[in-house]
């Protein structure tokens, strides 16, 4: 028997094998095999990871794939099946976008790499739970802006309120300092 090694085949080649029998003074016999074409082999993916591992519902995800690898050579096509506690969600992206998934939710993505020939073996990343996030900043200011002593009292007035992403309920904690000195007194409306 012969054998041709793997490494020196490539895709799309077409192989046949020819021998020639000789027996003793007879004419020799020429025997052919069947032919084979070389097909592509499907590519394959070592993993697939969420990115950030810590996300809340206003973080955008991302899946990252490890270890692309085509005998052949092709340049890698991924497909992309992201899930929210088990339920398809999303687009066939790299990218989840926020919106899709709140605090608690697991969310997993299958990817399914390709060459755009043939697909290879689907991996799925390993889970990933939502945390909680923090609210956005409020803003505040003194009014007003240029008060006249012992005649304006100051008021501290919520110019933008926080929002919270995963529904939360936000308060607020003031404390007054005059001079850079928490002003000893209880303001009227603290909390």
């Amino acid at each position: 028997l012969s054998l041709v090694p793997s490494a020196q085949t490539s895709r799309n080649q077409i192989w046949q094998v020819v021998a020639t029998v000789t027996r003793g003074n007879s004419d020799p016999i020429e025997l052919q095999s069947n032919t084979v074409e070389v097909v592509n082999s499907p590519p394959s993916i070592v993993s697939v990871e969420i990115a950030p591992v810590e996300a809340t519902a206003a973080t955008t995800l991302t899946a990252a794939v490890v270890g692309y690898q085509d005998i052949d050579g092709d340049g890698p096509i991924y497909s992309y099946l992201w899930t929210v506690d088990g339920a398809s969600v999303g687009e066939d992206l790299a990218t989840l976008e926020t919106g899709l998934f709140i605090r608690g939710q697991v969310v997993q993505v299958q990817v399914t790499p390709s060459d755009g020939e043939t697909e290879g073996e689907a991996l799925l990343s390993e889970s990933l739970t939502i945390g909680n996030a923090a609210p956005s900043a409020a803003s505040i200011a003194i009014l007003p802006v240029h008060p006249v002593g012992a005649s304006d009292a100051l008021q501290c007035a919520l110019l933008e309120s926080s929002v919270d992403v995963d529904a939360d309920p936000v308060s607020y904690q003031l404390s007054w300092l005059s001079d850079g000195v928490t002003y000893p007194g209880d303001p009227i409306g603290s909390g």
